[in-house]
């Protein structure tokens, strides 16, 4: 008889990723970036991840129903997170479906952008699949959530729907990053220790968070530690901690610790 041949590819398409998937690395699939918010609420593609969540968190079994074979190769949207005690969080859970925005069927990120804005009306609802429904006056609102993001330097609030919709209606935005109020120039200005071109670099590398505050002008501009230590040796001999010091008009002071310690340092070495 014959004996068939087949070629099937090993790459992933986007035919795979129909219905919920279990998402093993969030963050470099970049999961924290998928979403919209809106209306003191944020809505995501429901993943096998959220219910696990809502499970684990809240104890609540309903949206597992979801993982059924009728439904699991069917993609929906999730209500991730509320604001507590927000008009929102008083009518939903987290880990909801959501069934209709503004009366319309949608089970994706691009079917609930494309059906963000109202249509003849500035009534903005979002209903669920257990028929919870929550109303808002888009406008306000939508200019309220602009507002916020500006006022506060908050750029996660100014998702795609969010600011295509500011931008039909004339809602002035700001486009560009917040300025650095010097914070890149002294994250520049730190020592290397022989790790790379920037302390930034290292800080990365090493896991230390490095954050800058600036002051009023004139006063030294210092990063919050952990930073980078050195070796110092005391008066006495011994050796303890010494703290790099951020400065406006240069880096490199060291500020021994009062703790002194033998010289057992887990620090990264200088």
């Amino acid at each position: 008889g014959n004996k068939p041949s087949h070629n099937v590819t090993m790459l992933w398409g986007k035919e795979n990723e129909r219905g919920l998937q279990y998402v093993d690395e969030p963050y470099i699939d970049g999961m924290g970036a998928k979403y919209e918010m809106f209306g003191d609420l944020a809505v995501m593609q429901m993943t096998v991840n959220h219910i696990d969540a809502v499970l684990y968190y809240y104890g609540d079994p309903g949206p597992a129903r979801w993982l059924y074979p009728d439904f699991v190769t069917q993609p929906r949207l999730v209500i991730s997170w509320l604001q507590p005690g927000s008009y929102a969080s008083n009518i939903f859970m987290p880990g909801a479906a959501v069934a209709k925005v503004n009366g319309v069927d949608v089970r994706t990120l691009d079917d609930f952008r494309e059906h963000f804005q109202p249509k003849n009306s500035t009534v903005w609802t979002l209903e669920t699949d257990m028929g919870e429904v929550v109303v808002l006056d888009f406008n306000h609102t939508l200019k309220q959530q602009v507002d916020a993001a500006a006022a506060s330097h908050a750029p996660h609030l100014l998702t795609a729907a969010v600011i295509s919709a500011a931008e039909r209606l004339g809602i002035k935005h700001r486009e560009d990053p917040p300025a650095s109020s010097g914070c890149d120039e002294a994250v520049a200005k730190l020592p290397t220790h022989g790790h790379g071109d920037s302390g930034a670099k290292l800080a990365a590398l090493t896991g230390i968070a490095i954050q800058a505050r600036a002051k009023a002008p004139g006063t030294p501009l210092r990063a919050a530690g952990p930073v980078p230590v050195v070796r110092s040796a005391l008066k006495d001999g011994r050796h303890g901690f010494a703290a790099r010091s951020l400065v406006a008009g240069g880096v490199g002071r060291d500020r021994a610790s009062a703790a002194a310690q033998p010289a057992q340092l887990s620090a990264p070495r200088a």
